[in-house]
């Protein structure tokens, strides 16, 4: 599976030039097929992660919905989304659900349309799934961890409760599996506990036991955790339970952290998002503070729907194009901010420049049709490890390139008055 491999099947390379320019800018990597034969042939050895299809596609049976069911039974992890010269109606939608499309779009769609599609946080979703198993026992807590391991998770084990906070801030679990009876403590009592820090007052929570008394299971489970599962438990069955839970909590955490039109992360978490790395980061922290220049202007000029598919498409810009060691965030209105991990200043500056200069040319519609283009300026600071508002510091750098013209990346340093200065 190639995650950032977008396949084309249309009929006519000609009707999809504005959707592949679309996925070039958010650096997507694009192949064309124009008939069945040529894309199922590709497909047996290298299957992309989307797959946009004419639903006029010629093929054996000339019909690209047809096409588009054969593809998704043989490919089912594949994402397809069908393409339309006719309406997105009703009737029109449910043709390409039966297909097995996630989506349907016209050939001209906006950035921000194209990009809700192929936006499904997959690194996220589906990253590997690390499980702190909190057991006193080093038997039966070795014996857990081979058998989490053997089917493709990443655990740790603890014998102390006391080693649980220390596990978590170090190791970062999705879940916690955790004996119930301890010599220190119970399970009810290390919940409780771990519950008190706010970074982990969602952290799924399960616990493995042999008691058997409903009630007590059930007031346990009252204190924050989120299963009970009698011991001894098959390791199928802990994993699928796993899996499910760590699941369920992710996209939860997608929901409360994302700005909803965004999708980047949303103020608040932004800001802890930026604490954090600021109390961890060895080196090379650099934040950025970006705002759109005359925004206020597309809104008046075009309307605010337009104004808000101008902020989702700079948004799928920011996270297509600057990097794993890149987190952005709405941090209000349309402005954004960047934090740059283990990267140095003049790096993070020439990453955001090059996302400028693309940005300035890719064209936006009106609803009436009408094109046109909007720019950014951003403020950039590298943070000296003594300093605690870098977001002053980097809005400071941001009103200068506004001050001299927009449209332009500015850089600044932190200056600490000396005592002779003061």
């Amino acid at each position: 599976m190639q995650h950032d491999t977008v396949y084309i099947a249309a009929t006519d390379e000609s009707s999809v030039e504005h959707i592949e320019s679309l996925l070039d800018s958010l650096s997507y990597s694009v192949s064309f097929f124009k008939d069945e034969q040529s894309l199922v042939q590709t497909s047996v050895t290298n299957q992309p992660r989307f797959l946009l299809i004419d639903h006029n596609l010629e093929g054996v049976r000339d019909n690209g919905y047809q096409v588009a069911l054969d593809y998704a039974n043989a490919h089912p992890e594949t994402i397809i989304i069908a393409l339309t010269s006719g309406p997105t109606d009703m009737l029109n939608r449910i043709r390409a659900a039966k297909s097995g499309a996630s989506g349907l779009l016209t050939f001209e769609p906006t950035a921000s349309e194209l990009h809700s599609y192929l936006d499904d946080e997959f690194e996220f979703l589906n990253r590997q799934i690390n499980v702190l198993v909190v057991d006193d026992s080093p038997t039966d807590g070795f014996s857990a961890c081979r058998h989490l391991k053997k089917q493709g998770f990443n655990a740790e084990h603890v014998e102390s409760p006391y080693e649980v906070l220390d596990a978590c801030t170090r190791f970062l679990p999705d879940i916690i599996v955790t004996d119930f009876w301890m010599p220190e403590c119970n399970g009810q009592e290390l919940v409780q506990a771990l519950r008190m820090d706010r970074r982990f007052s969602s952290l799924p929570i399960i616990y493995l036991s042999s008691e058997t008394d409903k009630t007590r299971q059930l007031n346990a489970m009252a204190r924050g955790a989120d299963e009970f599962l009698m011991k001894p438990v098959d390791p199928e069955y802990l994993g699928r339970t796993i899996e499910n839970r760590v699941q369920r909590a992710r996209k939860l955490r997608l929901l409360s952290e994302r700005d909803s039109m965004s999708g980047l992360l949303n103020h608040a978490a932004s800001l802890d998002a930026l604490r954090f790395e600021m109390d961890t980061c060895a080196n090379n922290l650099t934040l950025a503070v970006l705002d759109l220049d005359h925004f206020k202007q597309v809104n008046d000029n075009y309307g605010h729907h337009v104004g808000d598919q101008v902020i989702r498409s700079f948004s799928a810009l920011l996270k297509r194009n600057l990097g794993k060691n890149a987190i952005a965030g709405r941090h209000g209105g349309e402005e954004f901010i960047v934090i740059f991990r283990d990267t140095p200043m003049e790096d993070a500056y020439l990453a955001l420049d090059r996302l400028r200069r693309l940005f300035c040319t890719l064209e936006h519609r009106s609803v009436e049709g009408e094109s046109f283009t909007v720019s950014f300026s951003a403020g950039v600071v590298e943070y000296d490890g003594i300093s605690q508002d870098l977001i002053h510091y980097a809005d400071s750098a941001l009103y200068e390139a506004k001050r001299e013209g927009r449209n332009r990346v500015t850089r600044t340093k932190i200056t600490i008055p000396t005592a002779s200065a003061v």
